[in-house]
């Protein structure tokens, strides 16, 4: 065989090995993905990641677990919503069909709000023309038709809006960007942690630091923090009282 015909058949090959190469990697892998508020408060409209304002907070999503994400309002906010949700693009159940966001808490203006995520909330795979797919938590929809007003029309903000949230079905760990990952290990219950929380509860009050506010955004959020130091502590000292030698 000569040279270029060698030449011919490697290149001959490596063609159809390009499509075989693209079909092996999953483009519906989409995480780490961006997770912030989008909608409308004022006269400010948000509706992709890189356009949340100054100072709010985007949550980079990589896995299973707990995080936050805040729109701070910098141009005077608003006495009444028009739309509002949460939204994480290119993560829909086409991509992860067990895929599950939960906001437990909202907090507007640093006031924890009288919240409940109501069944129809969320989308899973919200699709739009000119925009990436996502799944979509709303707060509030005067838009798209869903009817849903978790937190009332009449909602003012003018300082911020934090939302806590849970995401499951990734099939991987992911890194919280609130303190510590919460979502706990499934052989991990209450029942063994209360005994151990109520035996340490003097001794570790002067050793657990206060979360700020600022990271948290609940004192809630962190007395559960708190509450895995104490276990953890607990732990230790029953260990020493029940291992320690007789004289």
């Amino acid at each position: 065989m000569s040279i270029k015909k060698i030449f011919a058949a490697f290149a001959a090959a490596a063609v159809m090995m390009i499509p075989a190469a693209s079909v092996s990697v999953s483009s519906a892998e989409a995480l780490p993905a961006k997770a912030f508020i989008s909608g409308q408060i004022g006269s400010t409209t948000v509706s992709s990641a890189d356009k949340a304002t100054p100072g709010s907070i985007v949550a980079d999503i990589d896995g299973d677990a707990q995080y936050q994400a805040e729109w701070v309002v910098n141009d005077g906010g608003a006495s009444s919503l028009t739309f509002l949700a949460l939204s994480i693009p290119n993560v829909t159940r086409d991509s992860y069909p067990n895929i599950a966001v939960n906001i437990t808490e909202v907090y507007i203006d640093g006031v924890k709000q009288n919240y409940v995520m109501s069944s129809n909330a969320v989308n899973t795979a919200k699709y739009e023309a000119g925009k990436d797919p996502e799944t979509r938590v709303y707060l509030y929809d005067g838009i798209d038709g869903t009817n849903v007003a978790d937190l009332p029309q009449t909602t003012a903000i003018t300082k911020s809006i934090k939302v806590i949230f849970s995401v499951t079905g990734t099939g991987k760990y992911g890194t919280s960007n609130i303190q510590s990952n919460l979502i706990m290990p499934a052989e991990t219950t209450a029942t063994t942690a209360s005994p151990l929380i109520e035996y340490i509860t003097a001794p570790t009050k002067t050793s657990v630091s206060t979360v700020p506010s600022s990271t948290t955004g609940d004192g809630g959020v962190a007395a559960v923090a708190i509450t895995g130091l104490a276990v953890t502590a607990g732990i230790g000292v029953l260990s020493k009282v029940k291992f320690k030698k007789k004289k």
